[in-house]
């Protein structure tokens, strides 16, 4: 019954939440008009799974199985690809992912035309992933309804709270990949260990600087 109580709960504030955290003020974007989600559509099934540690340097990113895609398709991984791709994997239930995505947007624009494609996934349904990309004004490739099974294989896992209720499943992290699929850093889940918007920009910038310097010198 607790865990009844808990999902009906969630489920009811669950768009909600996918705005909370944004700063929208006078001058930000008008709100989106809610749209009506029936209630098994809102969360997605609780993660169960093991769960592994974050992505390092190396690794191999797996193939980003998602439901659908706004703002098109991200080109794919491949050699003659973007020169990096940055993986947001984020979540509705984190206020900071919200707060980062206008920076992200800049830094989009940023590397954009120098070869870095920006994509965004979720295990979110569509409704949700649509309110983060007005809120943050992002514009690049965003994947709703990532499929469960690939939040540990993404070294994701929102370990304690995906083990209690629906909705929890992902801790947010940002990686930098190459073409061949191997991940060449990260911001070391900066957004759910509460680091400043400075600190991940950082991280990020020096993870793109050194990934491009070195791929240029091939």
């Amino acid at each position: 019954m607790r865990g009844q109580r808990i999902g009906s709960w969630f489920a009811g504030i669950v768009i909600g939440i996918a705005v909370t955290g944004c700063g929208a003020g006078s001058s930000g974007p008008a709100p989106v008009p809610e749209v009506e989600i029936p209630p098994e559509a809102r969360i997605p099934p609780r993660f169960t799974g093991p769960s592994r540690t974050r992505l390092a340097a190396g690794e191999a990113i797996p193939e980003l199985r998602c439901v659908g895609w706004l703002n098109g398709e991200p080109r794919p991984f491949a050699p003659n690809g973007p020169k990096l791709h940055v993986v947001d994997v984020w979540s509705h239930w984190c206020p900071e992912c919200h707060k980062f995505a206008p920076a992200l947007a800049d830094l989009k624009r940023k590397y954009a035309d120098r070869g870095v494609q920006f994509l965004s996934v979720t295990d979110m349904p569509k409704a949700v992933a649509e309110r983060y990309n007005h809120v943050g004004g992002i514009d690049w490739p965003s994947g709703y309804g990532l499929a469960v099974e690939l939040i540990d294989e993404l070294g994701a896992v929102n370990k304690g709270m995906a083990e209690m209720t629906r909705g929890y499943n992902i801790g947010p992290t940002i990686y930098v990949v190459g073409p061949d699929r191997k991940v060449v850093g990260s911001d070391e889940s900066g957004r759910w260990r509460h680091m400043s918007r400075a600190e991940i920009v950082a991280k990020l910038e020096k993870v793109l600087e050194a990934a491009l310097e070195a791929s240029t010198g091939k």
